[in-house]
């Protein structure tokens, strides 16, 4: 069941119903709360629809009095800012002489129990959209367990139909443009935020799709600040008047402040998170972080529990393994965080990293083929990095040493060279032509090239 589906269901039972849409910030939520506002409007034409933005207490504060002030039950003009007036609406929700009502209560990251002495308990339907997954089965009573819906990307053809609408992509545009059109949605990821981002860019620039994509993938600056580029439009140009605001966060602010926030109360999860960047992100292990310089001391129920937050926030996601995966857009957010907070500690996160491959890596490959072949990726793209740094492996050789010695063994022999090249490189840059390590470099390609 897709999750217009799966709120009809929670939301259209009898009593009070609450449910939640949960997930990464920029993946959709408030675009399906608007799908499901305007499809409980057909189908219920006499029913209220509210909106209350939640992203502060004064916004919630705002919103909640509009209803009493749309509602014409407030009376006193004084009332509407302060506690009368929120606890009027509350009683006139909560009375049949409301009528029959859905509320979205969006963007609802800073979980607190602030919100919930003023929501009515008895009667209507209430959809919270947030980024925190802690809202559904909080003490507070906000959602019930089993009452949330994880958002994650959306399919290709609904991506693909997405941009097309805000491209106004028809006929031989469309049919021109798709197999581009096509591959930027998969770049992307398949997340609207980032998609409307996009296409606003492109409508700015008059730049052709293939034009945008040429320039995205060019490097990781300019996907960043592609990505930080603010919209001037409401995400959904058919939108009536459901969450219309201001223009929307950019993906990449969205994702700092909530690392921003994580980094306030779990300054250990944002270390792994940064750590995690780092590494080939879809099967991310976790052993391999459990010797982690500022978790190795820690119990192992404090470790597991550093992943909570993360896990909350749709930072990551576990898989059946019990490994874990991390969207590369994500990924390219931490990393420019890292970057523009402080080079040198992007070289010591680095220097770390290829620190715990080396320990991870077994001493032999007989029996340990596998694991060797699930680190040598890792090793691959966290050396891959090195390319953008000042940090420099000539001084320890023992990873990127190991990966050569991996990649000759499974005969890759083009894959070995090219390592024991970057080795031979990095020590004649940092130790110098004449160093005594040199040379040992320079037997194993020749080795190489005799096999």
């Amino acid at each position: 069941m897709d999750a217009l589906g799966q709120l009809r269901w929670l939301l259209n039972r009898g009593g009070q119903r609450r449910a939640a849409l949960y997930g990464l910030g920029g993946v959709g939520k408030t675009t399906i709360a608007v799908d499901f506002c305007h499809q409980r409007k057909k189908l219920q034409p006499d029913d209220h629809i509210f909106w209350v933005h939640c992203d502060s207490h004064e916004a919630f504060k705002h919103g909640y009095l509009e209803i009493g002030c749309q509602a014409d039950i407030l009376g006193d003009p004084g009332a509407t800012r302060g506690e009368s007036g929120l606890m009027g609406v509350k009683n006139w929700l909560d009375n049949p002489a409301s009528g029959n009502w859905t509320m979205v209560i969006d963007n609802f990251d800073e979980v607190d129990s602030y919100p919930t002495r003023y929501l009515p308990v008895d009667r209507g339907a209430i959809l919270f959209t947030t980024r925190d997954g802690t809202l559904v089965g909080n003490p507070a009573g906000y959602v019930p367990t089993g009452a949330g819906v994880d958002v994650n990307e959306m399919s290709g053809s609904e991506a693909m139909e997405m941009l097309s609408k805000l491209l106004g992509l028809v006929g031989t545009d469309a049919s021109l443009y798709s197999s581009a059109a096509f591959k930027h949605i998969n770049i992307l990821q398949k997340l609207p935020l980032a998609i409307a981002q996009a296409a606003a860019c492109i409508r700015a620039t008059r730049m052709t799709i293939p034009d945008y994509l040429e320039l995205f993938q060019r490097c990781d600056r300019h996907q960043h600040e592609l990505l930080e580029v603010s919209r001037e439009e409401p995400l959904d140009p058919a939108d009536q008047g459901y969450a219309r605001r201001a223009c929307p966060l950019p993906v990449m602010t969205t994702w700092k402040l909530t690392i921003d926030r994580i980094q306030c109360n779990n300054p250990r999860s944002v270390q792994l998170l940064e750590l995690i960047s780092f590494l080939s992100l879809d099967d991310i292990p976790v052993k391999l972080l459990r010797d982690t310089l500022h978790l190795r001391d820690q119990s192992d129920v404090q470790f597991h529990m550093a992943f909570a937050p993360l896990l909350s926030f749709s930072l990551i996601h576990r898989l059946e393994s019990s490994n874990f995966r991390m969207h590369s857009l994500v990924a390219l957010c931490i990393r420019n965080r890292i970057a523009s907070d402080n080079i040198q500690r992007r070289d010591w996160i680095l220097g770390s990293l290829y620190g715990l491959l080396s320990d991870g890596f077994p001493r032999g490959m007989l029996g340990n083929h596998i694991q060797y072949l699930h680190l040598a990726t890792h090793a691959a793209v966290a050396l891959g990095h090195q390319q953008s740094s000042r940090h420099s492996f000539g001084f320890n050789t023992l990873l990127p040493d190991m990966l050569a010695f991996f990649l000759m063994n499974i005969g890759d022999a083009a894959g070995c060279l090219l390592w024991y090249q970057r080795i031979l490189d990095g020590e004649t840059k940092v130790l110098g032509a004449g160093h005594l390590k040199t040379p040992d470099t320079v037997h194993n390609i020749a080795v190489l090239f005799e096999m």
